[in-house]
């Protein structure tokens, strides 16, 4: 079975590796900050980061269309390709998530 695919570059911005890589970055961030006072902040700032963009991703979704969405691929050695794309199942769990 063979799906059709819509790539990410009508946003401009690979979204879905942003949406991934987010909250790995914050947690980098708030380890090397360990201080409780500009911690807070910078977590509160991220979780409104990721949740504005998983609600742009949700505004930009065709629900109309049967294609895969906003997907991206980097072709790594092995077993480690990289392949990412959204449906209309996978739009709510992203939003869910991000809240």
């Amino acid at each position: 079975m063979t799906f059709s695919e819509w790539s990410w570059t009508e946003l401009g911005y690979p979204i879905l590796t942003l949406l991934q890589l987010l909250p790995l970055v914050a947690a980098t961030l708030m380890l090397l900050l360990r201080d409780a006072k500009a911690t807070i902040p910078a977590a509160l700032g991220a979780a409104a980061l990721e949740l504005g963009l998983s609600f742009r991703l949700y505004l930009a979704y065709d629900a109309e269309a049967s294609a895969l969405q906003f997907a991206e691929h980097l072709e790594l050695p092995g077993p480690f390709d990289y392949h990412v794309a959204v449906d209309g199942v996978s739009i709510v769990f992203i939003l869910l998530t991000a809240l």
